[in-house]
């Protein structure tokens, strides 16, 4: 069963030129044993919403929707999500199985001044023999929007950052997603090349808010 709540104090904006994104509510409050009584903490995604204020000044939680875990993907669709954020990549497997862009929230991010998202090589490059995926047409409409947003900001100072992280391959490899990202009209702040070295100790260092990862894979 899904039911949606529109927040009626917030104007609701148009379908057609909104970036709708959808956090799960288990990364926004963490509840623990809920026994209905206590009030929640904060949850991981919490630092992802302040900063979602320096990117959107003016933005607000416009809806409440509620699903079991069996059905959630299905408000997902019926609200024309953009981008779904959670932490459990079964639920992130599942949306993008539907079609739906999904992306792994870093539970280890901490408050910051700049919203940090990285794209990793396997959500770029697609080979010869890898049939698309569900979610690819949904991943291109999201690239184009968020680097439309980019492009509002100046290099200096900006309060969003696009960052590339490619594990395998040289400079080669690099560069081909660099220009293919450029293609799709996303240009990136910074690149990094590891040339087969794990990816964990950069991203503990980069501490980003979100992955894009195709294959949601370690």
């Amino acid at each position: 069963m899904v039911s949606t709540i529109q927040n009626t104090d917030v104007k609701q904006k148009e379908a057609d030129r909104a970036v709708v994104v959808a956090v799960t509510s288990r990364a926004v409050f963490d509840c623990g044993v809920d026994d209905g009584d206590e009030v929640c903490e904060v949850g991981v995604a919490f630092p992802l919403l302040q900063v979602l204020q320096r990117v959107n000044e003016r933005l607000e939680i416009s809806r409440f929707c509620f699903s079991s875990e069996e059905d959630f993907t299905e408000s997902l669709l019926k609200n024309n999500v953009h981008l779904f954020l959670t932490t459990d990549r079964d639920e992130a497997a599942q949306a993008s199985q539907k079609g739906v862009f999904s992306a792994l929230l870093n539970e280890k991010v901490a408050s910051s001044e700049q919203l940090r998202v990285v794209f990793c090589e396997d959500a770029v490059i697609r080979t010869d023999t890898e049939p698309p995926s569900a979610s690819q047409d949904a991943a291109q409409s999201f690239w184009a929007q968020l680097g439309e947003m980019r492009r509002r900001f100046g290099v200096l100072d900006s309060p969003l950052s696009l960052l590339l992280l490619t594990s395998r391959g040289g400079r080669e490899s690099c560069g081909a997603a660099l220009q293919t990202l450029r293609s799709r009209g996303l240009n990136m702040d910074e690149a990094y090349c590891l040339a087969g070295a794990p990816r964990s100790p950069i991203l503990s260092l980069l501490r980003p808010h979100f992955l894009l990862i195709n294959h949601l894979e370690d």
